[in-house]
């Protein structure tokens, strides 16, 4: 996420025609009496289509039916470990209940384990400061109980820009939060953020906990600093995630994993002077992340051109005429991120074919190109030729 959408994201919320493919067979998930199925890593896939309708926030139309339905994604389904969701979309009454039952018994029923990407601290005028981290994260526990309580599990939490989130609150754009916090410091920050992992973790012990945070926001090697520089001092990402790592091992929580969250466009406007995509800043993150003994994931989406215009995301105020063209668009740019970051050297442990964008604007099926499904199944092709070949550049569907 580029560093300078963080006003329209606190505003609106993270965001969630095709050619026909050759067919494919249904694969159903079995369990046995006994215990439910254990599936393998595999190519370390975690899937997280965007579930959420991008104009309403409301669960898309299609989700639920295509998603609890194999026959729509077995390619994809097949190498998936973990399903990975918003926080957002546990709550209100985006799911009905039996909705939620229906979406908990499916991942458990195959094998999928289950991840959400919460956002552990965010403040506003009524929630800042001193004890804020204990108070969002009472909030939050609450909406993952109405998960478990639908028979879903909880194995893996990553904070949404929970410490850059709040600090970017006060220093950018028009710095909603600017007259309640002066001169935020990451590191107090950070405190907050730990205490509310800490109670988090307390309530789900089993659960692997990890950050994303916007690479845009930190000086990464020696050559990339903050893209924001007149608003963002600039923050060392390993002193950052250093700092983490103690923080929270103080209070008994191991961090995980550490998802790289910088796609497309923001590559692109690394590149920009040379109009090219630039995966450096990427690159030298994944370094830190491993150098550090943490999990390093990739995240790989990207919006179409027509959503985003500048450093600025266009919001849906309704559904777009040009929807086909638009979810063609994204799938490309998808596309060529992938390849861009295997030929650079990229080499993550964990690959998350996770969507927010507005476009593809159709959850499935995966035989269709320009979907959700179809954009992962492509991508799950491209893993699946790169583990065979054992090379960092892979062609084709």
């Amino acid at each position: 996420m580029n560093i300078k959408l963080i006003n329209l994201v606190v505003i609106s919320g993270v965001l969630a025609a095709c050619a026909p493919m050759e067919p494919t067979e249904s694969v159903k998930p079995k369990v046995t009496e006994a215990a439910e199925p254990v599936r393998d890593a595999g190519l370390g896939v975690w899937y997280g289509p965007a579930s959420l309708n991008t104009v309403t926030r409301g669960i898309r139309d299609d989700f639920l039916e295509q998603f609890t339905d194999t026959a729509n994604w077995p390619t994809v389904y097949g190498e998936t470990a973990v399903f990975k969701q918003f926080i957002e979309s546990l709550g209100g009454e985006k799911y009905s209940d039996e909705e939620l039952k229906q979406l908990a018994t499916f991942t458990r029923e195959a094998g999928l384990k289950c991840a959400f990407e919460i956002g552990a601290l965010r403040w506003d005028p009524k929630l800042y400061g001193e004890g804020s981290g204990v108070a969002y994260a009472a909030q939050e526990i609450k909406v993952l109980q109405r998960w478990v309580k639908a028979g879903g599990t909880v194995d893996y939490l990553s904070t949404d820009h929970a410490v850059m989130w709040n600090v970017g609150l006060c220093l950018q754009g028009a710095k909603p939060m600017a007259s309640y916090v002066k001169d935020p410091d990451w590191r107090v920050v950070m405190d907050e953020v730990v205490d509310s992992l800490a109670m988090i973790h307390e309530e789900f012990p089993a659960a692997k906990i990890g950050m994303i945070e916007s690479l845009g926001y930190f000086s990464v090697g020696d050559t990339y600093t903050t893209t924001d520089p007149g608003c963002i001092y600039p923050i060392d990402m390993e002193e950052f995630l250093a700092t983490a790592q103690q923080k929270l091992g103080e209070r008994g929580v191991e961090l995980d994993h550490l998802h790289i969250d910088f796609s497309y466009q923001d590559c692109r406007y690394d590149g920009r002077n040379e109009k090219r995509l630039d995966f450096g800043r990427i690159m030298a993150a994944e370094a830190i992340v491993k150098s550090l003994g943490l999990d390093s994931g990739i995240i790989i989406n990207a919006f179409d051109d027509f959503s985003y215009v500048g450093s600025n995301t266009v919001q849906e105020k309704e559904k777009a005429q040009n929807a086909a063209e638009r979810s063609a668009s994204a799938v490309d740019n998808t596309l060529e991120y992938f390849d861009g970051y295997v030929a650079a050297g990229g080499n993550p442990d964990t690959w998350i074919f996770q969507r927010w964008q507005p476009y593809p604007d159709v959850t499935g099926p995966e035989t269709v190109r320009d979907t959700d499904m179809g954009v992962a199944r492509l991508l799950v092709n491209k893993l699946k030729a790169r583990s065979k070949v054992g090379t960092s550049k892979v062609e084709g569907p």
